[in-house]
């Protein structure tokens, strides 16, 4: 502490009030439309690292010179609601869930550990594969969603999952066929007959997909989305320039491009799903890899009227991105806001590919 004395105090205060500005920024990148800034989208990754290094401001301060600490507690207090979406630690207990209870679970499964550039185990790509039906086999949701899904003529997925799961229903959205019938896409699977699918288009060159089913459960109807929004399409020359912190400005100026251009177009394809959502008849849940953090505002137009399971039965982190970058969560289970409620919410320590599933059990009210 006598050597932060010896810190001239103007270069202390202007290093606090710059890193302070910059949590600032982080809040509104959850409001501001991206369109209205590029920049903020960015600072808002920052946001769990530039919150702890506020906290860290303000003990400092509190020490050093106390009475020019009560600003950063107002700036930090203002920040406590987003700092649920990174961690809970007054979550709920997993219950035994009640009886007519719907547990949902959702996995972007990389081509089911097909895609032989997976490097997440060092596994044979069949064996990834048969550890994922293992760990489906083991939860048996009545609900799944899979993003990533893969299909090929060698390999009928669909009709293993069926039946090896009993989900005899299913819904399902492919990319283009490549040779050997190959082709992957994001898929719905139901314990409850489907009356009714759909596909919710996005616009432009993209292939991401959001799909929903309308399901009968007792005397409900209930709808459910499967959404997988743009991907960044990182190649091995960006991870490469990440991992080994290489100080080429065309490198990251490249990262810098495609990060921008994947937020720009969640935008748009947030507020489609959303659009769409809303004018569902039933209530609805909005489950995939939406591949943004909490603190952005693909999350904040998601979320509008819903609940986000995490926040509400979760326990401690949740890192659903088990890959390189962004480790943060970026795979969502959100609910109806009435009428069911959250009774668990499990992220699984299972890394066979680069997303960890997620869980959650819904129950409808008395």
């Amino acid at each position: 502490m006598r050597q932060l004395i010896h810190i001239p105090k103007w270069l202390a205060w202007t290093f606090s009030l710059s890193w302070m500005a910059c949590l600032v920024m982080s809040y509104l990148a959850y409001w501001v439309p991206v369109h209205m800034s590029t920049i903020l989208p960015f600072i808002g990754l920052a946001f769990p690292f530039l919150y702890v290094g506020g906290v860290l401001l303000f003990f400092t301060w509190l020490v050093v010179a106390w009475k020019k600490s009560w600003w950063l507690l107002v700036l930090l207090l203002l920040g406590i609601p987003f700092v649920g979406g990174y961690v809970q630690l007054l979550g709920s207990a997993p219950a035994s869930p009640r009886i007519g209870g719907m547990k949902i679970m959702s996995w972007n499964v990389n081509l089911m550990g097909l895609n032989r550039g997976n490097k997440q185990v060092k596994l044979k790509p069949i064996a990834i594969r048969d550890s994922i039906l293992s760990v489906l086999h083991e939860e048996s949701p009545d609900i799944l969603a899979f993003q990533e899904f893969f299909q090929s003529e060698n390999y009928d997925h669909i009709a293993m999952i069926k039946k090896d799961l009993k989900l005899p229903y299913h819904h399902v959205k492919f990319s283009t066929a490549r040779s050997g019938g190959r082709k992957s896409g994001v898929a719905l699977f139901s314990r409850y007959p489907i009356v009714k699918s759909g596909y919710v288009p996005f616009t432009g060159d993209t292939h991401n997909f959001c799909i929903y089913i309308d399901v009968i459960k007792g005397q409900d109807t209930l709808r459910i989305y499967n959404t997988h929004l743009q991907s960044i399409r990182f190649k091995s020359q960006d991870y490469e320039t990440i991992e080994k912190e290489q100080e080429e400005v065309d490198g990251y100026w490249r990262i810098f491009r495609l990060m921008r251009k994947a937020f720009m177009r969640r935008e748009g394809q947030a507020h489609t799903v959303k659009l769409h959502a809303e004018r569902s008849p039933y209530p609805y849940w909005i489950v995939g890899d939406f591949n943004d953090p909490p603190q952005s505002y693909t999350y904040h137009q998601m979320m509008k009227g819903m609940v986000d399971a995490y926040r509400e039965a979760g326990r401690g982190l949740s890192p659903t991105y088990a890959g390189k970058f962004p480790n943060f969560r970026i795979d969502y289970i959100l609910g109806p806001q009435s009428a069911w409620g959250v009774e668990e919410y499990r992220l699984l320590p299972v890394e066979l590919v680069d997303h960890r599933p997620v869980v959650a059990v819904f129950s409808a009210g008395e």
